[in-house]
């Protein structure tokens, strides 16, 4: 009986804004005010795990999803690197999904972001 290998999918958040906050914030501000355009990264690594423990996974593929459309990829599809890490390409304020996966390996859970 051959052993299932898995990948495991380590995700940290890192975000950054630009602007300017307001002189004199109104104590009534507007019903619908306009979304702020937080611009921000995901990084992270990706492990193989078995009863050896745990070590970093190189040349595993990463998805990134929409969470309203799970649409796998659109966000995109970074490789890890050799020491398991990765990063995202400018990523906007919304909740997004990311699994792991890589030939010989079980796919990793979904791992659930949200910058809002």
């Amino acid at each position: 009986m051959r052993a299932a290998r898995l990948a495991m999918l380590g995700v940290l958040v890192w975000s950054g804004c630009s602007g300017n906050a307001p002189t004199n914030p109104s104590t009534n501000p507007p019903p619908n005010p306009p979304p702020t355009a937080a611009v921000f990264t995901i990084s992270g690594m990706v492990y193989e795990i078995d009863a050896a423990g745990r070590r970093p996974l190189a040349a595993a593929t990463v998805e990134i999803a929409d969470s309203t459309t799970a649409a796998w990829g659109q966000y995109g599809r970074p490789t890890t690197d050799p020491t398991g890490r990765y990063v995202t390409g400018p990523l906007t304020a919304r909740h997004y999904l990311a699994r792991a996966s890589k030939s010989g390996y079980i796919v990793s859970a979904v791992v659930s972001l949200g910058y809002l």
